[in-house]
């Protein structure tokens, strides 16, 4: 009897998106729930909000929509 092995390879997790100076971040939640409902993790100190993508095309999304709105944000 043959066995056969499958291998998977779990894609990394993107890395996290850092977004400064935020003053208000109703826009910014209402711009995720919008791209990627469901898909992230955030979390916010003074003026700078940290956000943690699941997968590549979430990241790709949201990186886009950022940089569409001139959002200060590195990676």
């Amino acid at each position: 009897m043959e066995t056969t092995e499958e291998h998977t390879t779990k894609e990394p997790k993107p890395p996290p998106i850092f977004v400064t100076g935020v003053e208000n971040i109703n826009p910014l939640m209402s711009l995720l729930h919008t791209e990627i409902a469901g898909k992230y993790s955030i979390k916010a100190s003074a003026d700078q909000v940290k956000i943690q993508v699941e997968d590549g095309i979430s990241y790709s999304k949201i990186t886009k929509a950022l940089n569409e709105r001139k959002t200060i944000s590195y990676l």
